[in-house]
């Protein structure tokens, strides 16, 4: 695999490089319908329904994309080219709003490309065109009945608007009217991605651990329901992205003034949610550089997790007197809970964008970050493949406790690998120390 390669670092650099490798694998992984998939589908077609389709441009793709638009190395750009290629060629549909992911590996790409570039405009419209709550909130699923927002969309698309903003503002041409119209576009996307972030951290904020919930849904009447967990690793890993990248572009753009007229005196900027929210979750770093996969106490009761939302409600758990069956639960603290290696890296990743740009401390947060490099590498084997990842969620507190390589994991893990050594190699050669 050809990438950067320097003096005294080649041996991360060839980590990074079998990890790259590993990543594009899994990448073309993804294309592939599985065979109970094709069994579904035949019967779907001779019953003369409508077969699933593939998303080749579904989150797990885009986060494998993402760490390969990190490490930059030529065969890895071609391999995601190559996926846009077979993305357009079976039609180029978007089906969720979560491929927004996708599409800012795209623009993180170094190869530019009239195909690259229409699919990006592509997922701009897709985002745009998806349905929203009234106080502008994408929902995750529209068309279903549903108006829930979650964390992964809320991030995923605050993360692409961001980048799209920018990408935007850095290629303003010389004609007046094309750049007055871009100029407006770029602020409508910021826009709309600050409306994601602050929305989601005003309605899914746990007042108790300040931390967030997975999900929340606004209801017609007024009421506000709250589902999945508190704290779940990814989903903070999720909204930190889009939280992280925001400020960042702002901040670069020189408009973070601007966010902060907009908002009372009181309210939180989006670089003081950043630095809060960055605090809480490493205040949970283990010795061995990681995360747990929850950060919040929990009760399980068959295959489903709840959080523990009050110090009232641990005590009435505790209290067989006050139990529904009389039994005392089981709680699991965050001590307690295996680390998991998706969370960690999608949180460095988040947490190393913002001290690049100035808006965390560097000298408060890389040595979490340096630990958090040795976590991950030590969950790496000789091939370049991650282990100690969680397994997708499959519903609200449905978190299958089976951790080992999962796309997610490792597109993040390489993402914040390329991020750090390029960060720290910049640092050598400015004579800086971290």
């Amino acid at each position: 695999m050809t990438g950067r390669k320097s003096e005294g670092n080649s041996a991360q650099t060839d980590r990074l490089g079998q990890m790259a490798a590993e990543a594009s694998r899994e990448l073309a992984g993804t294309r592939r319908v599985r065979l109970a998939a094709e069994m579904k589908n035949l019967a779907r077609r001779m019953l003369g329904r409508k077969t699933e389709e593939k998303d080749l441009f579904y989150w797990p793709a885009g986060m494998l994309a993402l760490g390969l638009a990190e490490y930059g190395a030529e065969d890895g750009i071609q391999a995601v080219c190559e996926h846009v290629r077979l993305f357009n060629k079976k039609g180029g549909k978007l089906l969720y709003p979560d491929d927004a992911l996708m599409g800012a590996a795209l623009i993180r790409l170094p190869a530019e490309s009239e195909e690259l570039s229409r699919a990006v405009e592509q997922v701009y419209a897709m985002v745009c065109g998806t349905d929203r709550d009234e106080l502008g909130s994408i929902l995750y699923r529209p068309g279903r009945g549903h108006t829930e927002i979650l964390a992964d969309g809320a991030g995923m698309t605050a993360f692409f608007l961001a980048k799209y903003a920018c990408s935007l503002l850095q290629k303003l041409p010389e004609d007046t009217v094309k750049r007055t119209e871009l100029q407006k576009k770029a602020i409508e996307a910021l826009e709309l991605a600050m409306a994601q972030l602050y929305n989601f951290s005003s309605f899914s904020k746990d007042p108790e651990s300040g931390l967030l919930w997975h999900c929340y849904e606004a209801k017609e009447d007024g009421g506000l329901v709250r589902k999945g967990l508190i704290g779940w690793g990814r989903a903070m890993g999720w909204y930190l992205m889009g939280l992280s990248e925001t400020a960042c572009t702002m901040k670069v753009l020189g408009l973070e003034e601007e966010a902060a007229e907009e908002e009372t005196e009181e309210a939180d900027t989006l670089p003081d949610l950043l630095e809060r929210y960055c605090e809480a979750v490493f205040s949970f770093q283990r010795e061995n550089g990681l995360l747990p996969w929850n950060l919040t106490e929990l009760v399980q009761r068959s295959d489903v997790f709840t959080s523990v939302t009050s110090q009232k409600l641990k005590d009435a758990l505790l209290d067989p007197e006050n139990s529904e069956d009389g039994t005392v639960h089981h709680i699991l603290t965050a001590d307690s809970l295996q680390t998991d290696t998706s969370a960690s890296a999608m949180t460095g990743y988040a947490v190393l964008r913002a001290v690049e740009c100035g808006l965390l401390d560097q000298g408060k947060f890389m040595d979490r970050l340096s630990r958090l490099k040795k976590g991950l590498e030590e969950q790496t084997d000789s091939c370049g493949v991650l282990g100690g990842s969680l397994a997708e969620c499959v519903g609200f507190g449905v978190q299958p406790q089976r951790f080992g390589n999962y796309p997610w994991g490792q597109g993040a893990a390489l993402a914040f690998l390329a991020r750090y050594q390029r960060f720290t190699e910049t640092a050598h050669k400015n004579g800086e120390t971290n």
